[in-house]
């Protein structure tokens, strides 16, 4: 299923919507779970709430002789304006203005999307609605099933009737079939997918800012209780369990033609006692269980099961392993799986550490938490900056950051000045002039714009394997530009009229 997510802006052109990370830092808990579910927000629909529809003062736009209020995107502004301020981005007229238009004409764009689709005699099904709302983990109970007290009550703690909420998903789910039929049309020819591996070959030459988090560590506070409700919260994640390693030996007790002994409950006991004399007389253990074991994933290692904790294990295997003292060997051990034989090589009794032990840990640990968060903000606000008319320069310098200029490099090789593992993936896709998105770091957020590039050399072996990859990497490109195109064809086409004094 494709996600079609209400986009803010957009700065690069090698980034496919469907690979878009839906972002959407609303409030209200109920829309975050629902963008991050189902890849939609009611209200770009125009839903109304329980509270009704707008006046007609309050009309902003018609389309295709549909109005759509102020009240209909009233929350997808909120959201917004909110996720500009966290940026530190100042929300002037012109950019609240600017903003605002955005918004709207994405609503417009999928009121005529659906309308397309339905042409198209797409539909959902009552099943299928039902079934896109049971899988929305926010109205499940604890073991998972669906509750129909829990659907209500959310709904109406966010003034939503069920009616338009389910309204609002079978507009979903047609939209979802509207993205699979085009991408069901897309093809590669094999001409194209070689100029694809060479565009993605190319050796590139870029310049980047960084916004590192340890550039303005030392400005972040985090006060004692944080440390400590962190540390109540998250206590296990300091603690070193409890382990041994260990090897055995099993004897499977199933007496069907295909079984491995073909040995009975009786004779698989018998056996099993049989080698455990042997392992108790000082025999190498190792060589008895490549001898008589009958697990598959241990046999030829010698029994060996390497280092394991509490909970990894079967309970009577667990139980019997840890109890065993150093160098030492089980009495026969049933489980569902058989006898088993158990030698304890070693054992780490692990430790829990105090409060005060890893408090300076935990400080810097929420430090870098908040470090990343504020570095990614600056990347965002740089990319701001630049959609709304900076140069790239400009936007380093308004930032504080200074611009560094790369040599030419290609797909695999590493540059020592950046800590991205990620970042060739996505950047080979743009084109010479395009900005990436703020792509994340060890310590912070990059943003890298191509400067240059040089032709790649055809490898007709390397194409060869990664054909199928590439095939599923132009899709998606290709699958963005058809979906934008078809938007702008729908616009073109269609009666839409739009009353901005009644949206400021």
């Amino acid at each position: 299923m494709f996600q079609f997510a209400v986009k803010t802006y957009k700065h690069t052109r090698g980034e496919p919507i469907m690979m878009n990370q839906l972002r959407d830092n609303a409030k209200i808990f109920l829309w975050i779970v629902i963008v991050a579910f189902l890849g939609t927000i009611v209200f770009a629909w125009g839903a109304q709430s329980m509270g009704g529809g707008g006046s007609a003062p309050d009309i902003i736009a018609v389309v295709e002789g549909d109005e759509i209020s102020y009240t209909q995107i009233g929350v997808m502004w909120r959201n917004r304006l909110q996720e500009l301020t966290e940026k530190g981005i100042r929300v002037t007229s012109d950019v609240e203005r600017k903003e605002k238009l955005k918004i709207l004409d994405d609503v417009i764009n999928r009121r005529l999307q659906l309308k397309y689709a339905q042409q198209l005699n797409m539909k959902a099904s009552d099943e299928e609605v039902a079934e896109s709302i049971r899988n929305i983990s926010v109205f499940r109970e604890e073991n998972g099933s669906f509750s129909r007290e829990r659907y209500y009550t959310i709904l109406q703690s966010q003034r939503i009737s069920p009616k338009a909420f389910e309204e609002d998903q079978a507009r979903s789910i047609i939209l979802a079939k509207l993205g699979n039929h085009l991408y069901s049309l897309i093809k590669n020819t094999e001409n194209e997918l070689k100029d694809y591996y060479l565009k993605r070959h190319r050796q590139l030459k870029t310049e980047f800012v960084y916004f590192n988090y340890l550039d303005f560590k030392d400005e972040i506070s985090i006060s004692n209780d944080r440390i400590s409700n962190y540390y109540s919260i998250n206590r296990k994640d300091y603690e070193k369990p409890e382990r041994v390693n260990a090897s055995h030996i099993l004897i499977f007790a199933d007496a069907s033609p295909t079984s491995p002994t073909g040995l009975t409950e009786e004779g698989a006991e018998k056996l099993a006692n049989e080698v455990l004399a042997k392992a108790k007389a000082g025999e190498d253990f190792a060589e008895l269980a490549g001898q008589y074991s009958q697990d598959p994933g241990s046999k030829d290692s010698g029994g060996e099961l390497g280092w394991f904790e509490r909970g990894m294990m079967i309970r009577e295997f667990e139980d019997a392993a840890f109890a065993l003292k150093k160098g030492e060997v089980s009495d026969v051990i049933k489980s569902q799986f058989g006898y088993h034989i158990i030698k304890t090589h070693d054992k780490d009794e692990g430790f829990r550490p105090t409060f005060e032990k890893v408090k300076d840990q935990i400080r810097e640990e929420l430090i870098k938490q908040e470090g990343l968060k504020t570095a990614e903000q600056k990347a965002e606000t740089f990319l701001y900056e630049i959609n709304n008319g900076a140069s790239f320069a400009e936007a380093a310098k308004n930032a504080g950051v200074m611009p560094v200029v790369t040599k030419f490099f290609g797909p695999e090789e590493e540059l020592k000045n950046i800590e991205s593992p990620d970042f060739q993936n996505k950047i080979f896709d743009l084109n010479t002039g395009d900005i990436s998105q703020a792509t994340p770091g060890q310590n912070g957020y990059y943003v890298f714009k191509i400067m240059d590039a040089k032709p790649a050399k055809f490898n007709e072996s390397d194409f060869a394997d990664k054909h199928t990859e590439l095939d599923e990497r132009l899709k998606n490109i290709k699958f963005q530009q058809i979906y934008e195109d078809l938007t702008t064809s729908l616009r073109a086409k269609a009666d839409v009229r739009v009353i901005e004094d009644n949206l400021f």
